[in-house]
């Protein structure tokens, strides 16, 4: 919900004409680079307290995905290039399946499929092959981490099994 009132806002000031596409664009590179330093340091802040606490944990999870969830719809002002922006989308789901939170896992992925939904069908029929061979190209490459990385990660794979038994850590009321 947080996420979502600043969008509201933005589109408020848009409208009054206070708000352009060129402020939108300096101020998301500027927004997401600073979500991505607060990623990063929330990860290691995690391990930091995990190592002085000398606890035994396969993973943790890391809060932050939510922070790189809310700025997914902003990637499409970054660039008119959509390799550009398939590129950010990539890096930013790569971010936020490693916190292997489960609820930011699934918001990103139904809003890349929308991104790719709605990009291949407007983009000239010249172009779709291109975009479909990268856009297989990355698949290939994101199923090749997940099956050597994500697979032999203990604690992300524990999660998704739990969520396949239908654990929902007390919140399936």
């Amino acid at each position: 919900l947080s996420s979502i009132f600043p969008v509201f806002v933005l589109y408020y000031f848009c409208c009054l004409g206070f708000v352009s596409e060129k402020t939108i664009k300096i101020w998301a590179i500027i927004m997401m680079c600073v979500a991505t330093a607060y990623y990063f340091q929330k990860r290691v802040n995690m391990m930091e307290v995990l190592n002085n606490y000398a606890i035994q944990r396969d993973g943790f999870t890391n809060n932050a995905s939510y922070t790189i969830v809310a700025f997914l719809p902003l990637i499409i002002y970054l660039s008119k290039n959509r390799i550009i922006q398939l590129i950010s989308f990539c890096f930013c789901l790569y971010l936020i399946v490693l916190g292997v939170k489960r609820g930011a896992i699934l918001i990103s992925f139904l809003i890349f499929f929308f991104y790719v939904f709605t990009t291949f069908k407007n983009i000239n029929n010249i172009k779709k092959p291109i975009f479909l061979l990268l856009l297989f190209t990355i698949g290939y490459f994101a199923l090749m981490l997940f099956k050597n990385y994500f697979a032999s990660d203990v604690y992300f794979m524990s999660r998704l099994e739990s969520t396949r038994e239908g654990d929902l850590n007390g919140r399936d009321a």
